[in-house]
């Protein structure tokens, strides 16, 4: 499965860019090519439909929210068609820029034109219009020194359009087109603003005054400078914009994970792929265990292969079992810096070091929760289909074989270092023994 991911990410989710990056796709496209990556992920090149083991919404999340980190399409495109907008509004002297502005002219702001409120159009910005508000959730104008950043209607403090705050305040205005400089008198240190109202404000819009100044005094004090207008970026540290950066913006909004996921214990670059979901459907409790067959209806008699004393589950197979248990006691004699196991698996899986190792002894503990539970699920699986078993020494040897074989793959030790450390440890917890 970790191959049919990683082919899904580079191949499937990345065919439609081009159309991507200048056209809306409908709903029923969205739905239909994200079939296809669904039964490829599931069943790859099998004829049948496989059932899956995880929604397909929980296989889009993030990573770090519990997710697989599959590319949401219709996301995906959002992203692509906001780069438009963030073009528009930082580059000058470009002919589409021109066309545009002259279709779609727009009086109250210089940063972008006029939206295509026709629900008809079919033209390229008509497209692009349809993701306006997403873009402008998560950008803000850097107004300068405020003669290119309207007052009223650009949103140059974050998150806030004062004519949208503060409605009656600017619909009294008399010229709801001011520039920032024209309502400004101070210099940059202190702010005293003039609003040029045309009419007394009374009851509920003199209210609104009060709070449009206090809002004001708290949050546009520092706001104006000496220095050019810009757009600005908000969810990146540098303010600067990219496809990806919006796409992890959307994604973050449209899936709510589990924060306390603990992704970093499973997702690691020295693992490969197949492993890292493996632990991540263990520790979702979704792997093919005996009860979870029996969930699904499946009628069969449920015992352990390991230990055939306890019924199986996830947490039974890999925590709790007393083969299970053998194997782990005889990884720690061989490395005593293997971390215990806590009462389940999740709670192992999430209290597990995750930190950048320094030493072979660290990156076997770094691998040693992937290499133990992968080896177990090995033979858990040849105990059933082939009817065949090993000791637990032997299944220890074979994990650790995994601890050496991953980051040495990877350069972060030498093979010379590895087999030396193997063939000490080994010895030393008579795991060479048949």
């Amino acid at each position: 499965m970790g191959g049919r991911v990683v082919l899904n990410k580079t191949v499937l989710s990345s065919q439609p860019v081009y159309l991507f990056s200048l056209l809306k796709a409908p709903k029923t496209v969205i739905n239909r090519m994200e079939g296809i990556q669904r039964r490829f992920i599931w069943s790859g090149n099998s004829d049948s439909a496989k059932a899956p083991l995880v929604s397909w919404e929980r296989c889009k999340a993030p990573r770090s929210q519990g997710g697989l980190g599959i590319t949401d399409l219709a996301s995906f495109n959002e992203a692509m068609l906001s780069k438009w907008h963030w073009r528009y509004a930082n580059e000058s002297n470009r002919w589409w820029k021109t066309l545009i502005s002259h279709k779609y002219p727009n009086t109250h702001s210089l940063w972008y034109p006029n939206r295509c409120n026709n629900g008809f159009a079919n033209s390229a910005w008509a497209n692009i219009s349809k993701v306006h508000d997403q873009f402008w959730n998560s950008t803000c104008i850097d107004p300068g020194s405020g003669a290119w950043c309207s007052f009223w209607h650009d949103v140059w403090i974050p998150n806030t359009c004062l004519a949208a705050n503060f409605p009656r305040v600017a619909a009294a205005a008399s010229d709801p087109e001011a520039r920032i400089s024209d309502v400004r008198n101070g210099n940059v240190e202190g702010n005293h603003w003039d609003f040029h109202l045309n009419i007394m404000l009374r009851g509920g819009a003199e209210r609104e005054l009060c709070s449009l100044i206090d809002f004001l005094d708290r949050h546009a004090t520092n706001r104006v400078s000496s220095g050019p207008s810009r757009p600005v970026w908000l969810p990146d540290p540098d303010n600067a914009f990219s496809v990806h950066s919006m796409y992890r913006t959307l994604v973050k909004n449209k899936f709510q994970g589990d924060p306390n996921f603990p992704a970093k214990s499973i997702w690691k670059h020295v693992i490969p792929s197949k492993i890292c979901i493996f632990l991540w459907l263990t520790t979702l409790k979704r792997i093919q265990t005996l009860d979870n067959l029996k969930r699904k209806g499946w009628s069969i008699a449920n015992r352990c292969a390991l230990c055939e004393k306890e019924e199986e589950s996830v947490d039974h197979l890999f925590i709790k079992c007393d083969y299970g248990k053998e194997v782990w006691y005889k990884c720690r004699m061989a490395c005593p810096s293997i971390a215990n196991t806590s009462e389940d698996i999740f709670s192992t899986v999430r209290d597990w070091k995750s930190s950048t190792p320094n030493n072979i002894n660290e990156w076997i503990n770094f691998c040693a929760l992937h290499a133990i539970t992968w080896q177990l699920w090995l033979e858990r699986n040849r105990r059933i289909f082939q009817e065949a078993s090993q000791n637990p020494t032997t299944v220890a040897r074979k994990a650790f074989n995994l601890m050496i074989e991953w980051p040495t793959a990877m350069g972060k030790i030498t093979k010379e270092e590895g087999q030396k450390w193997l063939h000490d440890q080994s010895t030393r917890a008579h795991l060479n023994a048949p």
